[in-house]
């Protein structure tokens, strides 16, 4: 170290040249950084997310949740599984071990997992992300005169429209309710028929579900029966028979 500090007292011109190239290398790597409020950054955690309508919980642990955990027994660089087996719905979160790179273990995942051939026919491809969190750049608000429903729909358009623009990469919508269906009754006709509130919400229960009705097993495959019968528009609701006799 004496020896290059001799070097540049002794040779002021190479001094100044090297002074100048540091500054002029941190003035570069200044209009090239990185600048965040708040950045993203990941949690070391991996998402597997796969839909099957229709199906009840049962049926999504059996046909899908298993067979994506006997898939990441494989996986190298996995610390911690957890599956949620739901109705229409299988979610599993696979925390990555330290020292193992996340990149590597998504790619091994989604390799393995798109490989399973035995998903019923009517699930979904799977959504293999990983989960890094994230901070809301804009918050956009709407306010007038108008109804809640007329505000859902006018932020469905907004987000809708701020998706187009390239920059953007993620637009949620939030504050309002979900829709629902609200069933009216008559109290003269629940009299004149017997009928109590709990028996209608039996009823309307019972006609607006979708049941699982076993399997068939042949000897070239296996055949699952399930009669769909959810209702979804108050058009289907009105059809609902509460008492026939």
């Amino acid at each position: 170290m004496k020896r290059v500090l001799e070097a540049f007292a002794a040779n002021s011109v190479f001094a100044n040249i090297c002074l100048l190239l540091i500054f002029f290398a941190g003035g570069l790597a200044t209009l090239s950084m990185i600048r965040e409020s708040f950045p993203e950054f990941s949690v070391d955690k991996i998402s597997i997310t796969v839909a099957y309508p229709g199906a009840d919980p049962e049926e999504v642990e059996e046909g899908i949740s298993r067979k994506i955990e006997e898939t990441l027994e494989s996986v190298e660089g996995i610390k911690q599984v957890v599956t949620t087996s739901a109705e229409n719905r299988a979610s599993v979160i696979v925390e990555v071990k330290d020292g193992h790179g996340v990149d590597e273990v998504l790619d091994q995942l989604k390799s393995r997992i798109n490989a399973i051939s035995t998903f019923p026919l009517d699930a979904e491809k799977p959504v293999i992300r990983e989960i890094i969190h994230k901070e809301v750049v804009v918050l956009l608000a709407l306010s007038g005169n108008l109804s809640e429903k007329q505000l859902k729909e006018w932020g469905e358009r907004v987000k809708d429209e701020v998706k187009l623009i390239p920059a953007v990469s993620q637009v949620e919508t939030y504050g309002t309710r979900d829709y629902e269906i609200s069933i009216e009754l008559s109290e003269q006709r629940l009299k004149e028929y017997g009928l109590t509130l709990g028996e209608v919400a039996e009823a309307v229960r019972r006609s607006s579900v979708n049941l699982a009705g076993g399997t068939l097993r042949t000897s070239g495959e296996e055949i699952r029966i399930r009669t769909v019968g959810r209702k979804y528009t108050g058009e289907e609701l009105a059809g609902v028979v509460i008492l026939a006799r």
